[in-house]
């Protein structure tokens, strides 16, 4: 089930990966549309809550609270309608944009820093309130960055290093972590599986975290180019952000520099796996470098990377 029919069907690599499974049916749901919830979760053993609404320019508040937070509600509601017995709830670590320990972990406080993270935190509170009435059981997940061949939020990032452009935004020693997206499904499925387990949330992140400019400069080797030295402040590029979304705003257009792009530079992401390890026996397959490696190739094979090389 998905937000938007049209959303599913925009998405080649999922259509044409569906086509090769005669075995899979799809059913067409919306979190907005709760008549529509109803044979989506019929006959099925399990549910895994993935669909919501990310970050769309021009979208009101209202709409990310009714799609990630009431929508979850009404999934939850249809789901115990139809005997479902377990739920894994896809959430965000971003419920704690502001951790009051590193590494992060799951007794951090909820500190939600935008609209989505704040809505997601309201989505945990009622999948968690249900696991604890008992009609229904799960788990709530919280994935660290996710990243892996046909992601293309991260893009950018290794086009602007591989082709020599990239320039940092403050020193580069905030931590990134991430989790390769197919150690993610690996992990939903491990909740799934564990049906003695109910009400808990479990951060899920890869190897380690890593300083930013570690980052760099492993995709920097992988592409064969000069590692970027480059930094400029980050207040000024901060205001700058705020401004262009605050002018694009209106005009429902994507500002050229969004504050959370900014945020990218400045904010911690280290998290604690250990829940994750105890609890589902969860690892990862590779370590973070080997998954960057693998990204780099994939990038450049499709062509949306070309290496400046020297």
């Amino acid at each position: 089930m998905v937000r938007s029919a049209e959303n599913f069907f925009n998405a080649p690599h999922i259509t044409a990966e569906i086509k090769t499974h005669s075995n899979l049916e799809v059913v067409i749901g919306d979190l907005l549309k709760p008549e529509t919830l109803a044979s989506a979760v019929s006959g099925v053993a399990g549910i895994y809550h993935i669909a919501a609404a990310f970050r769309e320019a021009g979208k009101p508040d209202s709409y990310y609270h009714a799609v990630n937070a009431q929508g979850t509600r009404l999934l939850l509601e249809a789901a115990i309608k139809a005997n479902v017995p377990r739920c894994i709830v896809c959430s965000t670590n971003g419920v704690v944009s502001k951790p009051t320990h590193l590494p992060s972990d799951e007794t951090d406080s909820y500190s939600p820093g935008d609209v989505y993270q704040a809505s997601k935190v309201e989505a945990e509170k009622i999948a968690l309130n249900f696991f604890a009435e008992g009609k229904i059981h799960g788990m709530v997940l919280r994935p660290a960055m996710i990243y892996g061949p046909h992601d293309y939020r991260l893009l950018k990032l290794f086009k602007l290093i591989g082709e020599r452009r990239f320039v940092y935004i403050g020193d580069g020693n905030r931590h990134v972590h991430f989790i390769d997206v197919r150690d993610l499904a690996k992990a939903f499925i491990l909740a799934m599986n564990h049906k003695e387990i109910n009400g808990e949330v479990v951060l899920i992140a890869g190897e380690r975290p890593f300083k930013l400019k570690e980052v760099v400069k492993e995709i920097a080797r992988c592409y064969e180019v000069p590692v970027p030295r480059v930094k400029i402040p980050v207040t000024p590029i901060q205001i700058l952000g705020s401004l262009c979304e605050l002018i694009c705003a209106p005009f429902k257009v994507k500002p050229p520099i969004y504050r959370r792009r900014v945020d990218f530079f400045v904010k911690e992401r280290c998290f604690s796996t250990r829940k994750a390890q105890v609890l589902l026996n969860f690892s990862p397959m590779h370590t973070t470098f080997q998954e960057i490696q693998e990204l780099c190739l994939w990038y450049e094979k499709e062509g949306f990377v070309k290496p400046k090389r020297s």
